[in-house]
C-alpha cells in the first residue's frame, strides 16, 4: 500500500508540474471527456470507439484533441 500510495504522489507531483508549465494542452483524456459530459466510463470508452467522434489512439492511451472535441460537441447540440 505505501509503494502504491509513493506512486500516487508522483503522479500527482508531475500532473501538478505540467500544469504550471507555459506548454498549452491540445487532448483530453477519455476521463475528462467522461466527466465533461457526466457519462459512465463504459459510456464514455463506447463513444470514443465510435467512428464519428474525435479521438486518437497513441499505444494502449487514448486522447481527444481539444478543438475536435468542442468542434463534435457543438455540432451534436
Amino acid at each position: 500500500m505505501e509503494k502504491e500510495s509513493k506512486n500516487s504522489m508522483s503522479r500527482m507531483d508531475t500532473l501538478r508540474k505540467e500544469e504550471n508549465t507555459s506548454v498549452k494542452r491540445c487532448v483530453y483524456t477519455v476521463d475528462e471527456v467522461r466527466q465533461m459530459l457526466g457519462i459512465g466510463k463504459n459510456e464514455a470508452y463506447r463513444l470514443v470507439h465510435n467512428q464519428s467522434f474525435p479521438s486518437i489512439r497513441i499505444g494502449n492511451r487514448i486522447v481527444i484533441p481539444i478543438e475536435s472535441f468542442h468542434n463534435w460537441l457543438n455540432q451534436s447540440a
